[in-house]
């Protein structure tokens, strides 16, 4: 059954008076049925008389006993929301309160008003709304304040969620098992038939993986380059440098954002299944000693992270049938063994949320988890509103709860208003916090003061190799894969090389840095006796918008080597939003801010001499692909702009991802992670937000 509907009475106030005029003012509330819900815009003066307007709001009920007043002030825009109550969605909100103008006059609005006419409102002279004209029921004008009603609608699940990625998913599967309606958002379409599938489980991917679908960047300095090839006829051809007019075109850049301390790469997806639609589904655990928070003990984060890898089918046996991964396995093990002597650095298969098919004549492929897998079962009880955009949480200071979810569908910009229990937000380490943001949440006291500090992402370096000869020459004849290539010998007597032509991707992963290879991954970790160090190898193939083979060559000899290493958390590292600029999706624009610490610099440089050390011992540079640092934010692995801690001076939610003082909001995503760290983050992410969905489940259980 689908959560509960009802009709919402909007009334919109734009005070289009002069700056210094006075403020519209709403008070003598009165509320019969259901709630009335308003919102409004603080402006408050900073630093330089640059102005921050916050978005403010409050409730009322037949139970408020304290009415209060609010006030709409000029250049802003005031709402009123005649709601219905949670508790009976079909009975229409009711009520009335007075609207007193700069001028003394004053005017009380009933509601629900379409049981007035419309000349009711007499002093606006209020003309009907055409049809098709939205929702939007009649409008007019008086003494400079425009006012224009709407029917909206509401809807009342026990609890919204925000974000259909793997941590959203995560959410829904714990709260819909434990008997709760969960409403799933999501501002991305359904593209496929499966709900939240991953790419990668389509078959033209699994046999061309460069064809991989590409992410939106999140904030890209704007180029002051001048076109001199361009026609003197065209407009802004000649103006002065410094006052070209190209200057103001921003195609979706950001002028606030300076190169040097951006993640020019860090990117979002917006899709039903969000980035699990596209990860590598790599699920390490994170070093104990070096990565993982002691926000829980030993005991409960293997719990958490036992069950987060059964819900993703976690397994490093699904890559043991490829040649090449043995072969890597074989040579970089005993090549650490050489290298580091009592070192205890190991190479190992990369364990990888998937599922290799077995049946018989098609083991080629594989089936790689995403949403979808996680919810399981879950999914049949899920309620998903795609291609609807969450662009505001109204927070009740007063009450220190949210009121409701303002809800636009990006089809036609339609608003639907969510009242729920509790809301859940996995939007992402960027998106949350714009979210919040615009919200009227801010980085300061009395507010979130760590919302969207604390940033961390790793540093990636990465090349590719051309395997040795000596090495291709021994596939043939070693023991455990001799027959193999024989057999492909024999079907294919004209390929030089002894890899089958479907011989599966190496996967390998090693702490102390990660080592990729195109078609296997495996794990190493470095650690020195007199000082830890941590980067993670990879070694595998996968999508990545870099590191292509050349057409021409033959993609079974190459090799990818990804080291990912950590980054400290630091206050100053940190993503801010704009109140002027907005994105193509009419948020706040992300500005990053982020310089790694001089330790994270040296350790970065140690990174890389370990992976060239690693990288010849299977052979040598692709032309092209030789070591390299990689763009900061490749990684896609942004963590602690909403961290989870022990206090809300220094984080944005506690050990159960519960907001500070807010009663019934959630966070969840990769943002929650507090530490640094060099291993995939979203195994992690999915354990915070089991543990936040049981506290969450617990408050919904105390209210019944």
């Amino acid at each position: 059954m689908a959560p509960a509907r009802g009709e919402v009475q909007e009334i919109v106030f734009s005070n289009n008076n002069a700056v210094a005029s006075p403020s519209l003012t709403i008070d003598e509330v009165r509320v019969t049925s259901g709630m009335l819900v308003f919102e409004g815009t603080e402006i408050r003066i900073l630093e330089g008389d640059k102005r921050d307007p916050v978005t403010i709001a409050r409730k009322w009920t037949p139970k408020t006993t304290t009415p209060g007043k609010s006030e709409i002030a000029p250049g802003t825009v005031g709402i009123l929301r005649g709601c219905p109550s949670p508790d009976s969605p079909s009975t229409p909100g009711a009520g009335s309160f007075r609207v007193s103008l700069s001028s003394g006059e004053s005017f009380i609005f009933s509601y629900p008003w379409t049981d007035f006419p419309l000349e009711a409102f007499d002093a606006w002279k209020m003309k009907k709304a055409e049809a098709g004209v939205g929702r939007m029921y009649g409008s007019g004008i008086y003494s400079g304040i425009d006012c224009r009603l709407f029917l909206s609608e509401a809807v009342f699940p026990e609890v919204v969620i925000v974000g259909s990625g793997p941590i959203g998913a995560t959410f829904a599967r714990e709260i819909i098992d434990a008997g709760h309606e969960v409403l799933m958002v999501e501002m991305g379409a359904q593209e496929s038939e499966i709900v939240g599938w991953h790419k990668k489980n389509t078959v033209s991917y699994q046999r061309d993986i460069d064809g991989f679908g590409a992410l939106s960047t999140l904030s890209i300095p704007q180029d002051h380059g001048y076109l001199t090839t361009a026609s003197p006829a065209t407009w802004g051809y000649g103006q002065p440098r410094e006052r070209h007019p190209w200057d103001f075109t921003r195609n979706g850049q950001n002028p606030n954002q300076n190169a040097y301390d951006n993640l020019g790469a860090a990117a979002a997806t917006r899709v039903v299944g969000g980035m699990s639609t596209h990860w590598t589904c790599a699920t390490p655990r994170p070093h104990v000693g070096l990565e993982r928070s002691k926000i829980f003990d030993d005991k409960t984060w293997d719990t958490l992270y036992t069950k987060a890898e059964r819900y993703l089918g976690t397994s490093r046996k699904e890559f043991t049938s490829s040649i090449r991964q043995g072969l890597v396995l074989d040579t970089l093990g005993d090549s650490l063994t050489k290298l580091f002597p009592k070192s205890g650095r190991e190479i190992l298969p990369l364990p990888l949320a998937c599922k290799r098919n077995l049946a018989p004549g098609n083991t080629d492929f594989v089936t790689w988890a995403a949403t979808d897998t996680i919810l399981g079962e879950t999914v049949k009880q899920l309620h998903l509103l795609s291609d609807h955009h969450c662009t505001k949480l109204l927070y009740d200071s007063n009450g220190k709860s949210l009121i409701l979810a303002s809800i636009k569908s990006l089809r036609d910009k339609r608003r639907t208003y969510v009242i729920a229990k509790k809301y859940v937000v996995c939007g992402g380490s960027v998106l949350t916090p714009q979210l919040l943001f615009n919200s009227g949440f801010r980085a300061e006291k009395n507010s979130l003061p760590a919302l969207g500090h604390y940033l961390t992402e790793q540093i990636m370096s990465f090349c590719q190799i051309i395997l040795k000869q000596s090495l291709v020459d021994k596939v043939a004849e070693h023991k455990e894969w001799k027959d193999k290539c024989r057999d492909h010998h024999r079907k294919h007597p004209e390929d030089p090389l002894p890899f089958p032509y479907n011989d599966p991707d190496p996967q390998c992963t090693s702490y102390c840095s990660i080592i990729v290879l195109r078609s296997t991954m495996l794990t190493s970790s470095l650690h020195n006796s007199t000082r830890s160090i941590l980067t993670l190898y990879k070694i595998h193939r996968d999508a990545f918008s870099y590191g292509d083979v050349p057409p021409a060559f033959d993609a079974r000899l190459v090799v990818d080597f990804r080291f990912f290493g950590m980054v400290e958390t630091e206050h100053s590292n940190r993503v801010e939003f704009s109140t002027e600029i907005f994105d193509q999706f009419h948020m706040p624009q992300p500005t990053f801010h982020f310089v790694p610490c001089v330790a994270a610099r040296d350790r970065a440089q140690r990174m890389m001499q370990d992976m060239c050390t690693l990288a010849l011992e299977l052979g040598g540079y692709l032309p092209g692909s030789e070591p390299q640092f990689l763009e900061p934010g490749l990684a896609l692995h942004i963590t602690g702009t909403t961290r989870a801690g022990y206090n809300e001076a220094e984080s944005v939610v506690d050990a159960d991802s519960k907001v500070w003082n807010v009663s019934n909001l959630w966070l969840g995503g990769n943002g929650v992670i507090p530490t640094k760290n060099a291993c995939n983050p979203t195994l992690t992410s999915m354990c915070f937000a089991i543990q936040g969905a049981k506290k969450l489940i617990a408050e919904l259980k105390e209210k019944v």
